[in-house]
C-alpha cells in the first residue's frame, strides 16, 4: 500500500482508516509505504517516485517492515539498499535521482505558496 503522507499522517491512523482492507488480506502482514507530500509537486520527477518506492522496497526485500527474514542488522549496512538496486537494473535512476536531490530538494521543501 502506497500512499501521499500529510501534516497530520499517523501510521495508526493509516493502520485505522484501511483497517477492512487489511483484515480482509490473506496475509495479516502489511507493509505501507507513506511517501513525503513534496512528491506532489509536479517539478518532482517521475524517475525520483520511481527511485524511493524501489528503495523501500528494498527495504521490504531485505525483511525490514515486512514478514520476509531480516538479512541485515541494519537498514542501510554497507550500502545494501544502493547495491540491491543496481543489481535491479535502476543504478541509472539512482544516479540521476541523487544528483537531482542534491541540486533541488531545498528549493522543494522551503518554497511557500
Amino acid at each position: 500500500c502506497i500512499k501521499y503522507a500529510n501534516e497530520r499522517t499517523k501510521i495508526k491512523s493509516l493502520l485505522r482508516k484501511y483497517e477492512k482492507d487489511i483484515q480482509s488480506q490473506d496475509v495479516k502482514s502489511v507493509s505501507i509505504i507513506v511517501v513525503t507530500k513534496y512528491f506532489r509537486n509536479e517539478l518532482i520527477p517521475e524517475y525520483l517516485l520511481i527511485s524511493t518506492i524501489a528503495h523501500e522496497l528494498c527495504h521490504y526485500t531485505h525483511g525490514f517492515n515486512s514478514p520476509l527474514t531480516r538479512s541485515y542488522k541494519y537498514p542501510h549496512q554497507g550500502s545494501v539498499v544502493k547495491k540491491e538496486m543496481k543489481k535491479r537494473g535502476l543504478g541509472n535512476i539512482l544516479r540521476r535521482s541523487d544528483d537531482w536531490l542534491a541540486k533541488n530538494w531545498i528549493q522543494i521543501i522551503t518554497y511557500r505558496d
